[in-house]
């Protein structure tokens, strides 16, 4: 059965524990990830409760462990997932979307405006060529653990975390000067499964 965003978010949202001020402006990015996906693709997940789960609540355990002030920095933005969700649902963090991709970046500097997120830089370019360190680097589906740890690794901040999207079955392979400090296993709704989400840091040396 065919549902609106708002209807979505009225059947996940409370049980997610998504606040309900946050329905207008996650309402606002669903309506412009869809006029924007019919020239861009953004995302193949575009269907009001299926971009709910699977983009919003899937981002919600990273935007829960992120300390107030912190800077994240989003790795391949796309839709903006986690990057604005975090940014939306959390105006203490200070979020970066690097998106590589000229029309992709064209779209989450449009919703930055539209929902006036003060706490967001936009960044049309390859993350790893940045000259910012992060206390925060999250990539959802954009390359393998061991990889990411590589690429990413020095725009970390001394203690920085970096958070890793996998499915809940996942181990993340890392390099030895990595470590994962946390693990949040968790269920998405409507039949997108169990995930997990890995946070990983440089290994303390003794």
């Amino acid at each position: 059965m065919f549902m609106t965003f708002a209807e979505a978010f009225a059947l996940h949202g409370p049980a997610a524990g998504l606040p309900p001020e946050s329905a207008e402006p996650l309402g606002t990015w669903h309506r412009m990830l869809t006029r924007w996906n019919r020239k861009t693709n953004l995302t193949r997940v575009i269907a009001p409760e299926a971009a709910l789960i699977y983009h919003v609540l899937d981002s919600l355990p990273l935007t829960r462990a992120i300390p107030a002030g912190a800077a994240l920095l989003d790795v391949g933005s796309g839709p903006g997932v986690p990057g604005l969700i975090v940014a939306i649902l959390r105006p203490d963090v200070h979020v970066t979307c690097a998106e590589s991709v000229s029309k992709k970046a064209a779209f989450l500097v449009q919703v930055r405006g539209a929902l006036q997120l003060a706490n967001v830089q936009i960044e049309n370019g390859r993350a790893e060529k940045l000259d910012t360190a992060f206390d925060w680097i999250a990539a959802r589906a954009v390359a393998e653990p061991a990889k990411l740890a590589d690429e990413f690794g020095h725009l970390l901040n001394p203690g920085g975390v970096l958070a890793l999207f996998l499915a809940a079955t996942a181990a993340p392979s890392l390099p030895e000067d990595f470590t994962a400090v946390k693990t949040v296993d968790y269920e998405l709704p409507g039949g997108f499964g169990h995930r997990r989400l890995v946070l990983v840091a440089r290994t303390e040396s003794e």
